[in-house]
């Protein structure tokens, strides 16, 4: 039977979720979730605080069988913290267009050294090409990782060159464990039986919906926004996220 947590043991969660998230945990991960609460609903007996939540995930019998991202992407959230999502999007497209993507570490680490090196000029191909790019090759001491030569090559425009690989919204920690915590897994989940969560319950999952991409996941949040929050700003995001989604298939 699952256990019903208070909402002070809710808050703990989301606590808890976002130093690990900042210790570079992938709280989005099923995995975590699953091992997680179920860790928890094995041992009603122990409260849920953010220690005991803490202590659980970085033991050492526990810690290494989670997700937990790479330095590489530690380093590259960092730098792109201060970035427009637009540019995210469109150095995203420059780096898969010509071969700088050989795997997503490699792609971290090519991109901050592109967002260290842009220097506040527009995210363009036109200037990620033919200024961003020589000065890196020019000066940086570490270089760049190229994939082997093969139908992409070096062009200043160009479609997509596909992949599943992307770089993930800056929202993607918004959605964890936590979120199983506060509502049973279907498609449009209800909330605990606490009439006084519900705001809150509705609210936070309806923060927690994001895109595949920056861009979308500011057109997720705005349909959300629209809607006023609560249940009605999730089902209107929910559907957003899932338009966003069918027309982008579409379109391949």
């Amino acid at each position: 039977m699952s256990r019903t947590y208070t909402e002070i043991e809710i808050q703990a969660f989301n606590d808890a979720e976002r130093e690990l998230a900042e210790l570079g945990l992938i709280v989005t991960d099923k995995l975590t979730t699953e091992v997680l609460i179920a860790w928890f609903d094995r041992n009603p007996h122990i409260p849920a605080t953010k220690q005991t939540i803490m202590d659980f995930i970085q033991h050492p019998k526990v810690k290494p069988t989670l997700r937990w991202k790479s330095e590489a992407q530690m380093k590259f959230e960092k730098a792109a913290a201060k970035v427009a999502q637009e540019d995210l999007d469109n150095l995203e497209k420059f780096l898969k267009a010509n071969r700088l993507w050989p795997s997503d570490d490699q792609a971290y680490e090519n991109a901050c050294q592109f967002i260290g090196y842009q220097s506040g000029r527009p995210y363009t191909f036109d200037v990620l090409a033919r200024l961003t790019l020589p000065q890196i090759q020019g000066n940086s001491r570490q270089g760049l990782h190229w994939s082997a030569p093969g139908s992409s090559t070096y062009r200043l425009h160009g479609q997509h060159s596909g992949g599943d690989a992307h770089f993930a919204p800056k929202s993607e920690s918004n959605q964890a464990f936590s979120h199983r915590v506060i509502h049973q897994s279907t498609e449009i989940p209800r909330p605990v039986s606490s009439k006084a969560m519900d705001d809150f319950q509705w609210n936070r999952m309806a923060n927690a919906l994001c895109g595949d991409r920056y861009s979308d996941t500011t057109a997720i949040q705005s349909a959300v926004k629209a809607a006023g929050g609560g249940e009605a700003g999730y089902r209107a995001g929910l559907a957003m996220q899932k338009k966003i989604r069918r027309d982008r298939e579409t379109a391949r």
